[in-house]
């Protein structure tokens, strides 16, 4: 038996062969003790490959409820659960099903050990190549930089028994302390002082699976933009119209704000951090003590670089993800 910890936003293929001549192959994926897909597929040369990622990833629904520590609620929705089974069958698909209408289904002549597969919100790059999984006991984030506040705690994403779990920083570490939330791998803590401008902290799914934090320290501004329908009423009435009544009717208005973030000064290694960011599909943003749901509305990057720009400082976009005026319904 073979475990994955697969990442869902990619493809992810089981391959299996029989050990002798088989024509067809059923796969079963088994979520929460519920056979949800039995798959037939005719094989090839005894050999039969199919993806799973967008399937079992229908059953992952992972949120945050704005809890610190992360809640086990949180917790448990970033991981699905699936039990992969194959079954090999002498016969192909066509001949099966004809045994199968005249009363005499055919019986499996070989069955694989299932599989447990880990699902992760998770993705690869097109340089990872096939397949690729969650590292098992790894750090879930790429920066080993963290810009955190000079009060408060922080969490780093770690994998632990094929879950997420966070290593936590007190906030009494210092600036400049190495954290190690697992072993081989440093951690630099640096303290924002910042007096001016409110800290906003953006909670992200990250391309591990793991919800991340990032800081963003510098100036923030809110804008407000409406959206509407027209059209010109008839006010004629026996030849005549009130002049205090519109012409132009408006109608359908709706307002969305958006909110436009600054990193301030960090390293140019956090260039993988903001392109994660970016490419996340589940965003929240903490200002004050408020939770935001938010999708992030910038669509572009420029590396930036200390040989280039000197300063290294990053401008994101994010739009606040509901209407002003409810229309939950």
């Amino acid at each position: 038996m073979a475990t994955y910890l697969a990442r869902l936003r990619s493809p992810f293929f089981i391959n299996e062969t029989s050990s002798g001549t088989s024509g067809s192959a059923d796969l079963t994926i088994r979520i929460n003790n519920v056979d949800r897909y039995i798959i037939s597929k005719d094989t090839t040369n005894n050999t039969i490959s199919l993806e799973v990622s967008e399937l079992i990833r229908d059953y992952l629904d992972p949120t945050w409820d704005g809890v610190f520590p992360y809640s086990s609620a949180t917790l448990s929705s970033l991981i699905v659960t699936a039990t992969i089974s194959v079954d090999f069958y002498t016969n192909n698909k066509v001949t099966r099903a004809a045994n199968s209408l005249a009363g005499n289904p055919d019986t499996p002549s070989e069955s694989i050990t299932p599989h447990t597969l880990y699902g992760f919100d998770a993705y690869s790059e097109f340089k990872d190549g096939v397949n690729h999984q969650v590292p098992s006991g790894s750090m879930l984030q790429s920066a080993t930089t963290m810009y955190l506040p000079l009060t408060g705690d922080a969490y780093i994403p770690i994998e632990s028994s094929n879950a997420v779990s966070y290593f936590t920083v007190a906030d009494t570490v210092t600036d400049g302390s190495i954290v190690n939330p697992v072993a081989g791998i440093d951690v630099t803590i640096r303290r924002i002082c910042e007096p001016i401008y409110n800290i906003v902290k953006i909670i992200f799914m990250n391309k591990f699976g793991a919800l991340q934090e990032f800081h963003f320290n510098k100036k923030s501004t809110i804008s407000f933009a409406v959206t509407q329908e027209n059209y010109e009423s008839m006010l004629l009435s026996a030849n005549t119209y009130s002049t205090t009544d519109h012409q132009k009717y408006v109608y359908n208005k709706q307002g969305s704000e958006t909110m436009l973030l600054n990193t301030g000064y960090i390293d140019e290694n956090q260039y993988e951090t903001i392109k994660q960011l970016m490419l996340s599909e589940q965003v929240w943003a903490t200002i004050g003590s408020d939770v935001f749901p938010v999708n992030v509305k910038t669509n572009t990057l420029t590396k930036k670089t200390k040989v280039n720009d000197k300063l290294v400082n990053y401008s994101v976009e994010i739009e606040f993800a509901y209407d002003v005026i409810n229309s939950v319904r």
